[in-house]
């Protein structure tokens, strides 16, 4: 379910479909606030729980995915990565139904997260962003996607579907958007055709939200729900995940 449309799940490097593809961490005592006196915080040491990052306080404030349980996967195993700098990833899955999350009366929440390098603190995590962003452009190129200033409404090249983009400071800042893509042209992870995702970098963390909801939710509200969901996610890993 990557955020990115048109690519391969669980790939990071694909992620507009079904999954496209800020304010940094709280400042704790010890280690992390002498990394954030030397101006950079400290790089995280791990890529957390999926229960920890959708705890049942993110999914209650998610329209439909209130209690609904959580799946983890190891996104290695799934589909093995080509970036040698992404140590570990995993892909968090909620539904109403598990064995079919992308069931046309289901809602589905999805989060997948590579950590990169410690060592990309050395350049303040421009390469983590930097990779991000290439994803993002190999599907605006694919798809012949120009957006002014970044944001924006547009139809991709050769597809019926409809798209809006905008800029998010979650994390270190990243991008949202809402999908409807009534012929499946993009994903048919959605039974609705009705998607929003969220890519955001958060220090040495590459994170890619996407949410579904039911067919009463139009298209247009997807993004603010991901937008949402993105900014509880980023919450809970400054909160919960360890540093180096």
């Amino acid at each position: 379910m990557p955020p990115y449309p048109g690519q391969p799940a669980p790939r990071r490097n694909g992620l507009i479909i079904a999954a496209i593809c800020g304010g940094l961490a709280v400042l704790l005592i010890g280690g992390v606030l002498a990394w954030a006196m030397m101006g950079t915080a400290a790089p995280y040491s791990s890529i957390g729980e999926c229960d920890d990052l959708l705890a049942e306080d993110v999914l209650a404030d998610t329209p439909g995915a209130e209690g609904n349980p959580v799946d983890q996967f190891d996104t290695f195993q799934e589909t093995p990565l080509e970036d040698e700098d992404v140590l570990e990833a995993q892909t968090c899955v909620s539904s109403d139904n598990p064995d079919e999350p992308s069931g046309e009366y289901d809602t589905s929440v999805m989060v997948a997260v590579y950590r990169h390098s410690p060592k990309t603190e050395e350049d303040d995590y421009a390469d983590v962003q930097r990779t991000m962003e290439r994803a993002r452009d190999d599907v605006y190129d694919h798809y012949e996607i120009d957006l002014e200033d970044g944001e924006g409404t547009v139809t991709p090249a050769g597809t019926n579907a409809e798209m809006e983009v905008r800029s998010i400071s979650t994390g270190d800042g990243g991008d949202a958007f809402w999908v409807d893509d009534p012929d499946e042209e993009l994903s048919s992870m959605h039974a609705t055709g009705r998607w929003g995702s969220a890519a955001f970098t958060t220090r040495n963390l590459e994170v890619y939200v996407t949410y579904s909801g039911t067919p009463e939710i139009p298209a247009e509200r997807h993004i603010e729900i991901v937008a949402d969901l993105a900014n509880a996610v980023e919450g809970k890993i400054s909160r919960t995940i360890e540093t180096e």
